[in-house]
């Protein structure tokens, strides 16, 4: 609740213990959405880098980047437009070049009929000077949940993706070091699924941990797996969980 009840960002910092230093209320504005898991602000050097959406009219939100100081003083914003397209949830990530990569959702708008499209991965790299050096989109009907750089300088990506067929899945995109599409995969049932974190172990190959539907009494499985380079499944490993407001392993 930013002035002129508006959204802002929000950041505090405890001790060890949990006692508050400081807090501070960032950029207030329209409107604002950060990427869930705690991929939204990293620490570099003497730096915390945060990044988010800014709500740029009623139609159109656009990715942002706050650098501060250690004690949460504002020092620089960037923001990306994308005319007429509406991001969200942005997780940053620190790579090799001193760069980063954000990555987010994207979805069209179409003022003729006051209407979005389909959501798509949408990956934005910069340097470490802030400047956009390229962007790319992947899949339809797409949300992202996590990313990171590879040990080929290219990029994981997982999250989940709809289609009529085949309802919710698990979905992966590798990439290139410059957003080139490498290859791309869906994982689960015939029946809505969950999403999926994607990492990549220390032999190369990836191992995937998401959530499937069990087709009975709406139970979900925990899925895990070894992806290979390419995306195909090695081995996976399936376990019963109630999908219900816990998660709990039964007998």
């Amino acid at each position: 609740n930013a002035s002129g009840n508006y959204s802002a960002f929000y950041i505090r910092k405890l001790n060890p213990t949990g006692n508050e230093f400081w807090n501070k209320v960032i950029q207030g504005g329209s409107q604002y959405s950060t990427m869930i898991f705690g991929n939204s602000m990293i620490k570099f050097d003497s730096a915390i880098y945060m990044a988010g959406v800014k709500g740029q009219n009623s139609t159109e939100t656009d990715i942002v980047i706050m650098a501060l100081d250690l004690d949460g003083n504002l020092n620089e914003t960037y923001i990306y437009p994308t005319p007429d397209e509406t991001e969200g949830n942005t997780q940053i990530v620190k790579t090799t070049d001193n760069g980063f990569l954000l990555n987010s959702w994207t979805s069209a708008y179409y003022a003729s009929t006051n209407t979005n499209g389909p959501s798509r991965f949408f990956c934005l790299k910069i340097d470490e000077n802030g400047n956009a050096i390229w962007s790319k989109k992947y899949g339809y009907d797409a949300v992202p949940l996590y990313a990171e750089q590879t040990q080929d300088g290219g990029f994981i990506l997982s999250g989940y993706k709809y289609s009529s067929a085949t309802g919710y899945d698990m979905y992966a995109v590798k990439t290139d070091s410059l957003g080139n599409l490498q290859w791309q995969q869906t994982y689960g049932t015939d029946l809505d699924d969950g999403g999926c974190w994607v990492k990549q172990m220390e032999n190369g190959n990836y191992m995937i941990i998401g959530i499937i539907n069990d087709g009975n009494d709406l139970k979900s499985k925990l899925y895990y797996a070894h992806i290979d380079l390419f995306g195909g499944i090695i081995i996976g490993s399936e376990h019963l969980y109630s999908k219900n407001n816990y998660y709990g392993i039964e007998s």
